[in-house]
């Protein structure tokens, strides 16, 4: 059974993340991805024990990004050349992974690391944010390269942006 599908940007590969036993699993643990004209399918990650949760496309389709859980629950943000099949990084959470995202030019990640706000930029400049009170979880990029996140702070949740700098 799949428990998770995600298409490129262009709709010629669909991620999909296959379960092992039965159906009431809600994670899955090997990753393929199939190209859509042709119906080809190849196995780009498989784990024997944990879970493969979710997976996100770069925007320009080169890289596969997934959340990879082992038995302990320690997760780790897993990135992929989907065109070489080579795993281009993996970043370990200190805490828990609470969303990412990709820059809309796939030059890097935004991830919550237990609250915390943190990039992994592949190419060009690091970007730095602003010390923040509370917790800040489910970060988006936006196209015009704001990111949009969610800010607790002494248990009220509200919708907050940044325009990260260099």
């Amino acid at each position: 059974p799949v428990a998770h599908l995600a298409w490129s940007r262009d709709g010629k590969l669909l991620a999909l993340i296959v379960r092992k036993g039965g159906a009431a699993q809600a994670t899955g643990n090997t990753l393929y991805v199939m190209d859509a004209g042709s119906g080809a399918l190849r196995q780009l990650a498989s784990i024997g024990s944990g879970s493969i949760d979710s997976a996100e496309w770069s925007p320009d389709g080169r890289y596969l990004s997934y959340a990879q859980k082992d038995v302990q629950g320690k997760t780790t943000l897993q990135v992929i050349a989907v065109s070489g099949q080579q795993e281009q990084f993996s970043i370990e959470m200190q805490r828990q992974l609470q969303g990412w995202s990709w820059s809309p030019d796939s030059r890097g990640l935004v991830y919550s690391d237990g609250g915390t706000l943190k990039t992994h930029i592949l190419h060009g400049e690091a970007i730095r944010f602003p010390s923040m009170q509370g917790s800040q979880q489910y970060p988006f990029w936006l196209s015009d390269g704001r990111i949009i996140f969610l800010q607790v702070t002494g248990g009220r949740s509200t919708l907050a942006t940044l325009t990260p700098g260099k």
